[in-house]
Order: structure tokens, then C-alpha cells, then sequence
């Protein structure tokens, strides 16, 4: 413990910075996903259906 009797370490809103952006880049992430697998599929089969499901995706 230091002399104001608070313990060394990380302060409670640097820990709450870190998990908020965190969380926020982890939900982008998985917002993107469908993106990434999607559009190989796409290319390879020259299936058009998906560009339905990617803004159905997009809408939610």
C-alpha cells in the first residue's frame, strides 16, 4: 500500500476503457464475419442469393 492507502495496480476506469473497447471490437468483428465467408462462397459458386442474406444480416 502506498501513503493514500490505495493499492498499486490498475485504476478501475483504465480497466473499464480496456473492456469497453474490447467489447466494442469483438462486436465489430462478429458483425463483419458473415462478410468474410460469404463472399468466397459467392465467388466460387456464382451464387447471387447471398447479396439477400448479407443485407438481411446488415439490417440487424
Amino acid at each position: 500500500m502506498n501513503q493514500t492507502g490505495e493499492r498499486p495496480g490498475i485504476n478501475r476506469a483504465t480497466l473499464t476503457i480496456v473492456v469497453t473497447i474490447l467489447v466494442l471490437l469483438v462486436a465489430a468483428g462478429a458483425r463483419s464475419a458473415p462478410g468474410v465467408f460469404l463472399k468466397p462462397i459467392q465467388g466460387d459458386t456464382g451464387f447471387q442469393g447471398f447479396r439477400k442474406v448479407g443485407s438481411i444480416l446488415n439490417s440487424v
